[in-house]
This record gives C-alpha cells, structure tokens and sequence, in this order.
C-alpha cells in the first residue's frame, strides 16, 4: 500500500489535529487579551500622572481609554475559555461519569463553569437521591506555584457545604443532592 493509500485516519490523530487548531485559537485570543491589559495598564497609568498633575479631562479621558481595553481584554479571555472547555470537555463525553474538565482555565473562569455545571446536574431528573460527578482540576503543573484552580473550586465547593472525595491529586468526584422543584 502506497503511502497516499495507508487507510483512514485513526480518531485520535483527528482529534490532535483539531485540539492544535482550536488550542491556536485559543492562545491567539489569550494573546490578544494580554496586550489589551498591557495597554490598560499603560492607560491606567497615564491616567495617574494626569491626576496627580491636575489634569482631570486628561486623567477622566485615559481612564476611559483603559476601560475599553479593559473590556476588549475580558471579552477575549471569555472566547479563549469557551474555546478551550468545549474542546477539553469533548472528551469525557464517552466516559460513564458525569466529568467536567477545568485544564487551561484561569480561576475566574473555572469557577464560573462550575458553578454553571454543578446547578444543570443538580437539577437533572434521575431516580437516584444522590449521585456523583467529576472534576478535573489538574493538579497545578502549569501554575506558577501552587494549584490556583485546584484550590479554588475546594473552597468553593466547601462555601456551597458539598460533599467532596479526592481521587487523586487533580480529580474530584463530588456528591449532588438530588434537587425536586
């Protein structure tokens, strides 16, 4: 068989092909929103110096300037974590339990996808009284010390008085009450 002839792609090569795809996207808007909070911060300052000049319409004006930058900076850290918990959660959907993936998460938005996944399972119909899910922290080697996400949803998990096992250092399974409404 010739090398144009060598079969089918295996799955897992495709789904490498589009996690570096969708990984590029994702890192392009992280990029993007780390040179808008380069220049908020640029902005920011500026708007300081104008301040403690008596340059009020200067200071309001630069201050103005950052909160745009401000903002264009969360609206591409919001697009760079839909795309990445789309595509790592992908994942799990043929694993038997209920798993959320928080890898490559910042903590702010990790705890809003849990806090967003955690109710949607709550709420979902099911003979069962208690059930577990999963959720897949890491265990930090990417933080620059300890395990930020980690560490948050425990103390999110413990403010909301849940119920929580771990099964190893980066994976949680956590008990849901059954909710009726």
């Amino acid at each position: 068989m010739s090398s144009i002839e060598a079969g089918p792609i295996p799955v897992a090569g495709i789904m490498d092909c589009n996690f570096m795809s969708e990984r590029a996207e994702s890192q392009a808007y992280r990029c993007k929103a780390l040179e808008h909070r380069r220049e908020r911060d640029d902005l920011l300052a500026r708007s300081f110096d104008a301040h403690g000049q008596g340059l009020f319409l200067a200071s309001a004006y630069y201050s103005q300037l950052a909160r745009i930058h401000h903002d264009a900076m969360t609206m591409a850290n919001q697009r760079a974590a839909a795309i990445i918990a789309s595509f790592v959660n992908k994942r799990h959907l043929l694993t038997p339990e209920t798993t959320l993936d928080l890898h490559y998460l910042h903590v702010g938005e990790a705890l809003a996808l849990l806090g967003d996944f955690l109710e949607r399972e709550r709420r979902r119909k099911g003979p069962e009284e208690e059930r577990q899910v999963v959720i897949v922290t890491g265990r930090g080697a990417h933080s620059n010390g300890p395990a930020r996400v980690k560490d948050a949803v425990v103390k999110f998990l413990e403010h909301k008085r849940m119920r929580y096992t771990e099964q190893n250092p980066g994976r949680l399974a956590v008990t849901l009450q059954h909710c009726t409404i």
